[in-house]
């Protein structure tokens, strides 16, 4: 967390905008959740078997189950793209850079925005 503070503030300084910065941090969430939900529909595939043996029955795929997987894909990465572009896209270059340096101790909401999207990828 606190290389990627530091290299905000530094792309901050160099001069990335506001909107490639958000775009920046959306591809970035997006791309991680993109992995996680295409692992999770593997291992939903390959044990489809298993659970058509456990069940005695075939659970179909529905389309629910696409549009869930779709808004997933979507939301949480915006969600928590938003989080830190307000974070730092609206400070000055010069207040992120400090930050980077002294901030210590306000990494708790971080880590809990993490934990809550490492939980649904996780889940999912």
């Amino acid at each position: 967390m606190q290389k990627r503070r530091k290299i905000y503030g530094v792309k901050k300084v160099f001069g990335l905008s506001g909107r490639g910065l958000f775009t920046e941090m959306w591809m970035e969430n997006f791309l991680l959740f993109a992995c996680a939900v295409f692992l999770s529909w593997c291992i939903i595939e390959t044990s489809s078997g298993l659970w058509q043996w456990l069940f005695s029955e075939k659970i179909p795929v529905t389309g629910f189950d696409w549009f869930l997987s779709l808004g997933l894909l979507l939301l949480v990465p915006l969600f928590t793209a938003i989080f830190f572009y307000l974070r730092y896209g609206y400070r000055k270059p010069v207040a992120c850079m400090r930050s980077a340096v002294s901030d210590n101790g306000t990494m708790f909401s971080r880590y809990l925005f993490l934990f809550l999207q490492y939980s649904i990828v996780s889940g999912g």
